[in-house]
């Protein structure tokens, strides 16, 4: 048992026996902050969390994360603020085995990895702990603190669904206009930062009327999600493909080094997503009409989704016509 340790204060056994009975985990901690005693419900939360944890310090084998995604070292548990200032400290943790596969550093200005996908995959990868910490007296006398844990992994992981859900078009689940606008914002200041550009490329379906017309909505929603599947393929890592209409698509594209590098992108994208596609068990051609426009550093979003419409309008125009 952890308090069998030479030199470690021992907590009253009617104490012990008490913890044992409460459901709720909850760790005895001393002066300097060592484990006294964890009750039965607490060694098996910790033991589910992580192999081999050594009984006088069971967190030195996790890895502990704040709701930001920062590691910290076990020191920076709410146990130490309690035991410095003698008040009731609260804190929700994110907790993995420190032998668990890692994704990698995630770097929150790398538009590579946007933040709101970096945030969801540290949510996921960890499990939560909401932890509070109040002062407890020995019975030697010293001040120590005892340590409630409860997981609320359960809640962490829907309240990010329901978040990725609010930032996501259900049908196609590309980005919608709320989280373009965020990355749209990033992909801004990031550029003027490298001193690049970035740029829209707007597309709007080919005949889709016509397939919903004819076919019925059920056929036009196989088209915007075979669509969106095509645009979500072609994309570069680093840029962002998304739904802001009934059948209008955008392409942020970043780290770009002129507008030929723009043109070059909305030619590829373009060429990528049209092709044949088989909707309602008819074959049908699946394409769009693209405009596109190199985003200054004091264009807003709305400046630059209404250029690039009006440049894609041209170009449905202009092949109208031909």
């Amino acid at each position: 048992m952890a308090e069998q340790h030479p030199g470690r204060p021992v907590a009253d056994p009617a104490l012990r026996r008490l913890l044992d009975l409460l459901p709720t985990a909850i760790e005895l901690r001393g002066r300097l902050g060592e484990l006294v005693h964890a009750n039965a419900a607490a060694r098996a939360l910790l033991a589910a969390l992580g192999d081999d944890q050594p009984d006088d310090d069971p967190w030195s084998c996790l890895r502990l994360v704040d709701t930001d995604g920062e590691q910290l070292p076990a020191a920076q548990l709410p146990v130490a603020a309690c035991l410095a200032d003698g008040l009731v400290h609260r804190r929700t943790l994110g907790v993995r085995a420190a032998n668990a596969e890692d994704g990698g550093e995630v770097d929150a200005d790398d538009t590579a990895h946007p933040p709101a996908d970096a945030t969801s995959r540290m949510i996921t990868e960890h499990r939560w702990l909401r932890l509070e910490a109040v002062p407890a007296p020995l019975p030697d006398g010293d001040a120590g603190a005892l340590l409630s844990i409860t997981e609320v992994t359960v809640e962490r992981h829907l309240e990010e669904r329901l978040r990725q859900a609010a930032l996501h078009d259900p049908l196609t689940e590309l980005p919608n206009r709320r989280l373009l606008a965020a990355r749209f914002a990033q992909a801004q200041a990031s550029a003027a930062r490298a001193g690049d550009h970035l740029g829209l490329i707007y597309l709007d379906l080919d005949r889709f009327k016509h397939i919903n017309d004819v076919h019925g909505h059920g056929a036009g929603d196989q088209m915007l999600r075979e669509f969106g599947a095509r645009l979500r393929t072609v994309t570069r890592e680093a840029d962002t493909a998304a739904r802001v209409g009934g059948d209008e698509f955008v392409v942020l594209c970043t780290h770009l080094d002129s507008a030929l590098s723009l043109q070059m992108a909305a030619s590829r994208i373009a060429d990528a997503v049209d092709g044949a596609v088989t909707i309602a068990g008819r074959r049908a051609s699946l394409g769009a009409s693209v405009g596109w426009v190199l985003v200054g550093r004091d264009l807003d979003l709305d400046s630059a989704l209404n250029q690039a419409d009006t440049a894609m309008y041209r170009e449905k125009a202009r092949r109208s016509m031909t």
